[in-house]
């Protein structure tokens, strides 16, 4: 991004798509390019237990092929100590 930084982020249906591996560098990328005191908006998809999409659905094959749903809030709070909730 050449170095610029911004005052607001929205990240919207990313990250589902992002996986566990790379969870902390996700957020890790969007706490650099914040300017201090910048807000993030995150908005993704999640299901509680896990997703009940099969690799055989229509979704599961065209719309969310590498989404990764059972990612709770608390699963990437390590990485998100950082970012203050208002």
């Amino acid at each position: 991004m050449g170095g610029e930084r911004f005052d607001a982020i929205s990240s919207v249906g990313m990250f589902e798509h992002v996986g566990k591996v790379r969870t902390a560098r996700y957020f890790e990328t969007l706490h650099g390019l914040l300017l201090p005191g910048g807000r993030l908006l995150n908005h993704a998809i999640s299901e509680v237990g896990g997703s009940r999409l099969t690799p055989w659905s229509f979704f599961g094959r065209y719309v969310f092929p590498t989404a990764s749903f059972s990612m709770s809030p608390m699963s990437f709070w390590p990485w998100n100590r950082r970012l203050r909730v208002p």
